[in-house]
């Protein structure tokens, strides 16, 4: 953690003067300092090629960081002293005992792409004379830290002065990180929670006059907790209070009704500093359960006390004033647990504390921070040691990132537990199923969902098209706890909808009408009814659908908070009818179980299929339900999860439809939509009746308009005879095309099959399917920067080629292959032999699939593209060449340059002059 305070930090990150004034103090030998920045300026050239987002440098009290993904390459540290990691394959073994005779091992890192990389730890003036013999491994460790993450989780330390002193130093030119800039008003919340909580100390014995300032507060309409204590049925004023339950009071709702209250006990206690003007990562307690002691029947005589105590050393002592002793009573009280009680704190001291709720032990785990959820004083002080190890930002910010402070996350809320999934395992897991699939053709496809999310399988039948696209669609399938259990029979569960969220509303399930028609019928007279809750009761409006009188209950005050704050999208909650109230209850006593998670469909499209209802099903207008389809269902289940994902901060699961045998019917018929909305990021329109966003009675809440969702992969299938039809240049342009025609039956069955020279192998496969964004101009610049023979070149020759009979491409295909090269580049190897592999595949799957026409048409621009693969390997004609074991080869077995794109070429130029036509789906 920096030692900056937070009024000169963000002055500092922006100053290359500072930055000048803290590493000349850093290295103060001229010569060394400019050997070690210079080498420092390398990786942050070669970072920068991964993407913009993938680096940062930031400037600390004590070092300057380097990171790349979630990965530290360099420290250059006080007292000229440098921590870095290389890859050790690119190392000589002199070298390597030089540095491990110079300086400490600096330990291994767990990512899989890093596990075979050293670190040191050395005095830069053992470093400076082996600069040059390292820069090459140091430079080959940025390439495997880029693998592991798209963003790195530091972006918000990057010092951009650090970049301009480096400029000016070194005098060279040095990209800018592309990391969005933090708000200038962010964190303004801390210096009056800092204050707030000091003045509070000075109440320990005057606790009645905090349950006041709270009951005047509450008469006020303001958002604070009740202060009426509870016993034996009866209700009566709350006589004591802690510190903690003080400021959970109004650390339970939304932005507003918390600024209001902090400037109701700014006049109140006399505050001097200013209110805040954001509250990014407070988190905020349920709203339900927001007292940090029970009511006084369980309630012992000294849980208040010792609150008190631990809120006393908190502010006065931070983190050194608390002892195990102390911190293990506070957690004997009732109502608290480990992540309460440490939000708490972080209430106290947003400096020296941090939550450790779910959220929070999610995201700095997958920063790197190892362990479960501490339970005693003892881990939780070494787990705090440990996020500051890892993280160059404060607490503040790691709480901001972790939690979606607009929320309350729902602890029922199913939890997904990913297993580490690797491309070597994804093989295995293909090959345990009796398939068999050469590597580079499995990498061909998860790099082109990487690239594209419409993917065409095409091919000879019965090559296994749909069973990849199957095992791909079942490896990345996540495990799910669902809650289940018995429901009891008075009682009806119903589910909460994206709508129901949205506009704050259900409706009531036909089995709950049957079973109370007194309570319906009077909220038809009265369109009103009392709604309980488990913070009170509330009178609530009722509205009927126009059509089918189904009854909608619009939550309002108290009801309507609760609600909101209590659930998430896909959680369960219990009705219940008592002296005609409708009760609302979180489903509770069900234990969760661990079935996988159906994330896929395989849907057979019919040759009848005119437009888009075999796929999203429709309304029908005499009933007013919605048919729906699996495909539809496949789709709101990932809205769902991409949601979900968003609030946590996590990376969606990714789902896929397998559409088989995809050319029965029209593609432009039955997809057109959605080729129209990948592309332009629109909604698909499904129906115009708002009632059915509620849920119908299968709880299935369909959505006016639908976002395709981001995490969604399409594969279709495609085998071509006289029943099937062609597909037209619009959807080829649209989609990913790889042709399944090899066939091994020589080793099927005997072994793995078999490899393709110079093939794809992703060993740096991130384990995960996301699309960042849309390939674009970067993804073109950054091709330029691959490859020692020129990749970009080839394109423009190519590009030209066509362009003279007008069948060139655009931007979106050559945008498309740069994306696809750069991921081989990332996730197998920046070697030229895979790269030109990556090239062969891209231009195969994007150039070739929309040719097609007659001979005359076709004769010259197939010869010329032939003779540009095959370049200088060997002759320009097809005749010289032959197929054989699945190549394409001369007499003295010469390949192309291009291979699986020239043969291509060699075979469609046989059936042209066989049958006068040829086009690129056989």
């Amino acid at each position: 953690m920096t030692l900056l305070d937070a009024s000169t930090r963000e002055a500092a990150r922006l100053d290359p003067g500072f930055a000048r004034a803290r590493i000349e103090s850093f290295l103060p030998d001229p010569e060394q300092r400019t050997a070690v920045l210079g080498l420092l300026a390398d990786l942050i050239v070669r970072g920068h090629r991964h993407g913009e987002r993938r680096w940062s440098v930031s400037l600390h009290d004590r070092l300057v960081r380097f990171n790349v993904g979630s990965a530290m390459v360099v420290d250059l540290q006080k007292g000229a002293r440098a921590r870095l990691y290389l890859d050790r394959s690119k190392l000589a073994p002199p070298v390597l005992e030089e540095l491990a005779a110079a300086g400490e091992d600096a330990g291994v890192f767990r990512h899989a792409a890093l596990r075979e990389c050293v670190g040191f730890v050395v005095p830069v003036g053992a470093l400076a004379p082996l600069i040059d013999d390292v820069r090459e491994a140091a430079l080959s460790f940025v390439d495997l830290a880029a693998t592991t993450a798209r963003r790195t989780p530091y972006a918000a330390a990057h010092s951009p002065g650090v970049v301009a002193f480096l400029r000016e130093e070194l005098g060279r030119e040095l990209p800018d990180a592309g990391h969005p800039s933090a708000p200038a008003n962010r964190f303004t919340w801390r210096p009056i929670y800092r204050e707030l909580a000091e003045r509070i100390l000075d109440y320990e014995e005057r606790q009645d006059e905090l349950i006041e300032i709270l009951d005047k507060a509450r008469a006020k309409g303001l958002k604070v907790i009740s202060v009426v204590d509870k016993e034996d049925g009866r209700e009566f004023p709350l006589a004591e209070i802690d510190p903690f339950t003080f400021l959970a009071s109004f650390n339970r709702s939304g932005h507003e009704g918390r600024v209001a209250v902090l400037r109701e006990l700014k006049e109140v206690f006399d505050l001097k500093s200013e209110l805040p003007e954001d509250l990014d990562g407070v988190p905020t307690v349920n709203a339900v359960a927001s007292w940090f002691v029970a009511f006084v029947r369980k309630r012992k005589k000294e849980d208040v006390p010792t609150l008190w105590s631990l809120a006393r050393a908190a502010v006065e002592q931070g983190r050194d004033g608390v002892d195990a002793e102390l911190f293990k009573r506070a957690l004997a009280v009732q109502a608290v647990g480990i992540a309460k009680l440490t939000m708490g704190l972080f209430w106290l001291d947003p400096d020296a504390f941090l939550a450790v709720d779910d959220h929070t032990i999610d995201y700095v785990r997958r920063a790197g921070v190892a362990g479960n959820k501490p339970a005693t004083w003892g881990e939780y002080r070494r787990w705090l040691d440990a996020v500051e190890e890892r993280f160059d930002v404060s607490f503040a910010e790691i709480s901001r990132h972790a939690w979606d402070v607009e929320t309350v996350p729902n602890p029922k809320k199913p939890s997904i537990d990913e297993p580490s999934r690797t491309f070597a395992g994804l093989l295995e897991a293909i090959a345990s199923n009796g398939l068999h699939f050469p590597p580079d053709v499995v990498a061909a496809y998860l790099l082109a969902l990487q690239t594209k999310r419409f993917v065409i399988l095409t091919g000879i039948s019965g090559t296994g098209k749909t069973r990849l696209a199957q095992e791909v669609a079942r490896f990345f399938q996540p495990r799910l706890a669902h809650p289940v259990g018995p429901e009891p029979d008075d009682e009806y569960v119903q589910r909460v909808t994206p709508a129901v969220l949205r506009y704050r509303r259900f409706a009531l399930k036909a089995a709950f009408q049957n079973a109370e028609p007194e309570v319906v019928s009077r909220a038809r007279e009265t369109r009103e009814i009392r709604v309980k809750t488990p913070v009170g009761e509330q009178l609530c409006t009722v509205s009927f659908h126009p059509q089918t009188w189904r009854p909608f209950v619009l939550l309002k005050g108290g009801a309507r908070e609760w609600f909101v704050s209590s659930f998430d999208v896909g959680d369960r909650y219990r009705l219940s009818v008592a002296d005609g109230a409708l009760g609302i209850a979180p489903l509770s006593g069900h234990e969760p179980v661990g079935p996988t998670r159906r994330t896929y469909e395989v849907v057979a499209v019919r040759p009848d299929w005119t437009d888009n209802r075999g796929l999203l099903g429709f309304r029908n207008p005499i009933t007013g339900d919605y048919h729906a389809t699996p495909f539809l269902r496949l789709l709101l289940r990932a809205a769902e999860d991409e949601e979900r994902a968003r609030r946590e901060g996590k990376p969606p699961p990714p789902y896929f439809a397998v559409l088989d045998e995809m050319n029965l019917a029209r593609v432009e018929h039955y997809f057109s939509d959605f080729l129209s909305c990948l592309e332009s990021g629109e909604n698909l329109h499904l129906h115009d009746d708002p009632a059915l966003e509620e849920g119908g009675e299968d709880e299935l809440a369909v959505p006016m308009e639908l976002a395709v969702p981001d995490n969604v992969f399409f594969t279709g299938t495609v085998n071509v005879d006289e029943t099937t039809y062609l597909f037209s240049p619009k959807v080829l342009d649209r989609a990913f095309t790889l042709e399944f025609n090899d066939v091994d039956l020589e080793r099927m069955g005997v072994g793995a099959a078999r490899a393709s020279a110079g093939g794809l192998y992703l060993r740096g496969f991130p384990g995960e399917l996301v699309l960042e964004s849309k390939p674009g101009t970067a993804d073109w610049t950054r091709l330029a920067e691959l490859g020692q023979d020129g990749i970009r070149p080839l394109l423009l020759e190519l590009h030209a080629l066509l362009e003279n009979d007008n069948r060139h491409f655009g931007y979106r295909v050559a945008t498309e292959i740069a994306r696809f090269v750069g991921l081989a580049a990332e996730q197998a190897s920046n070697d030229p032999a895979v790269l030109a592999a990556a090239v062969d595949v891209a231009v195969h799957a994007k150039v070739l699939p929309k040719l097609h026409g007659t001979q005359q048409e076709l004769e010259s621009v197939l010869r010329d593209l032939f003779k540009l693969c095959v370049g200088g390997a060997g002759p320009h004609g097809f005749d010289e060449w032959k197929q054989a074991n699945g190549n394409l080869v001369t007499e003295g077995g010469t390949v192309p340059v291009l291979p699986r794109t020239a043969r291509k070429l060699w075979r469609m130029s046989r059936r042209l002059r066989a049958q006068g036509f040829a086009s690129f789906i056989e």
